[in-house]
């Protein structure tokens, strides 16, 4: 199983998703594409995008970072690593949670998965 996806549920982001089998469970590989016109800075705590399969169940409470971003700019995350779902079908809750020049960005998507 392979799945990739672009959402665009927040103003001039981009959050790009890749999920894929791996050994013992998924990986998701995800970024952030800025396309606005002028440069911005962007603040979040981290993990900048949480992935899990409990809609409830996102934290957000590592440490502070701050970057800036110029159009076009793509800023990768760490891939997240999940076990195996219990079901050969199921959703996966992915958040993003930022502030953009102190306006805050919440960016939220499902992707129902799909095992053999």
């Amino acid at each position: 199983m392979t799945a990739t996806s672009t959402v665009t549920e927040a103003e001039d982001f981009l959050l790009h998703l890749r999920i894929e089998e791996i050994e013992g469970g998924i990986q998701i590989q995800h970024s952030l594409q800025y396309i606005g016109a002028d440069r911005i800075i962007i603040e979040h705590q981290t993990p900048l995008v949480s992935v899990s399969y409990n809609e409830f169940n996102h934290d957000f409470t590592g440490s502070h970072v701050s970057m800036e971003l110029d159009s076009g700019d793509i800023y990768p995350q760490l891939n997240a690593l999940l076990p195996f779902p219990e079901h050969n079908k199921d959703m996966l809750y992915i958040q993003a949670n930022f502030t953009a020049n102190g306006k805050k960005i919440h960016i939220e998507h499902v992707e129902e998965l799909n095992f053999q």
